[in-house]
């Protein structure tokens, strides 16, 4: 959520003059006049502080200030712009280059990443970055590994001086500079990757980064974002052509979308996404998952509290699961249908499904069907303790 901030009084402005420059006080009069030319914008405040001391106008010691200027003699930046081309005027074209690259990459980026993109050997990205830094157009950090803008403003300005085509060829280039250099780690950078090959309007690698960076966002327990990059996924090979690869692609982020969206309790939209994926399952045959994906379904409506609308979809989970063969997937989908009967209070056709489903899982012998084996006991017994069947109840619990 983005934060409007007003101007800073007068007062502010001294407060923030006196921190960047390291002295208690500063005369009221330049303080005054500093705030009225830079309108109250702390951005501007600290350029032309630095600006200043870098001309040796300012100077600050243990003994306060001492200044040598008019202040009618101040430059005052009117845009972000201005700034940059303060900074950048004694800047050769190899280091406005670099500096180009740097702000295509992000506002912090790796020193790799740069030399990879930059096309350009180590010691000549060095001596670059040298005239840059000295420009405090970047910061330096760990070491010389990392770099970063010194404000994200200086960053979109470089961005805003480039044309549209050249800034959709360098984001294009830096997917490709950053998939070779991580090529043994994608996934650390799968985020950039999305960003730059989005920007970089290549659509296949996109659809493919984009479902790395959404699987990555389920695993950090945050569907919102999951469920933008599995829609960006899509909208991508909306832009490809169809073959066999990308169907296979698009049935598996439909499922993950409708995943990430019942987790957010965005029904319809899950609804939706499982229809989807459920048409293009039955074109192709796939009754065990078309079987899954109408349980799904159910479950949701399940949720909604629409129960005919459960049912109907748990029918068709069942038939299609036994006409595949997949007893599993009959068998809780028919679960299923005992649960709805359980919430609308018919205990005795939830006992009698949950029955039938228990001898049913009982012929398989399948490991991964113990869990389920034991939540079907753990439900007969709920619903036999809700008659008030309580020796029947523990007989469930005590098989556990």
């Amino acid at each position: 959520e983005n934060v409007e901030l007003g101007p800073l009084e007068e007062e502010e402005t001294g407060a923030l003059a006196c921190a960047h420059l390291g002295v208690e006080s500063l005369p009221q009069a330049f303080v005054g006049f500093i705030h009225t030319r830079c309108g109250g914008n702390p951005i501007f405040i600290q350029e032309v502080l630095d600006e200043l001391r870098k001309e040796g106008r300012i100077q600050t010691g243990t003994l306060g200030w001492e200044a040598k200027l008019e202040l009618e003699d101040i430059k005052i930046p009117e845009t972000i712009g201005d700034i940059l081309d303060m900074r950048m005027a004694g800047l050769d074209e190899t280091a406005r280059r670099v500096l180009r690259r740097a702000a295509i990459l992000g506002a912090e980026f790796d020193f790799e990443a740069l030399c990879q993109l930059a096309g350009m050997d180590e010691e000549a990205v060095v001596d670059a970055l040298d005239h840059i830094l000295e420009a405090e157009l970047l910061v330096e950090s760990d070491e010389g590994e990392r770099c970063r803008f010194r404000n994200t403003l200086i960053q979109d300005a470089v961005l805003q001086g480039m044309s549209g085509a050249r800034r959709r060829m360098l984001h294009k280039k830096a997917g490709f500079a950053l998939e070779e250099l991580y090529k043994k780690s994608l996934a650390s950078v799968a985020y950039a990757l999305v960003r730059h090959f989005d920007r970089g309007k290549v659509p296949e690698k996109v659809a493919l980064y984009a479902k790395v960076a959404g699987d990555m966002a389920m695993t950090s327990l945050d569907p919102a974002l999951a469920s933008e990059y599995y829609s960006m996924a899509l909208r991508a090979l909306d832009a490809i052509a169809d073959s066999a690869d990308n169907r296979t692609l698009r049935k598996e982020l439909l499922v993950k979308l409708a995943a990430s969206s019942d987790l957010l309790g965005h029904w319809d939209g899950a609804l939706y996404a499982y229809g989807t994926a459920v048409h293009l399952v039955e074109q192709d045959g796939d009754g065990a998952e078309a079987s899954r994906l109408h349980s799904k379904m159910a479950r949701i409506f399940r949720k909604k509290g629409h129960w005919e609308e459960a049912m109907s979809q748990f029918e068709t989970a069942i038939r299609l699961g036994r006409e595949a063969g997949d007893v599993l997937a009959t068998v809780m989908a028919q679960y299923g249908m005992g649960i709805v009967h359980y919430k609308k209070g018919s205990y005795k056709e939830a006992i009698e499904e949950g029955n039938v489903c228990l001898a049913e899982l009982g012929k398989v012998t399948d490991r991964d069907t113990r869990s389920e084996y034991a939540r079907m006991k753990r439900g007969l017994g709920a619903t036999y303790y809700r008659l008030g069947d309580f020796d029947k109840a523990e007989e469930y619990y005590n098989c556990l």
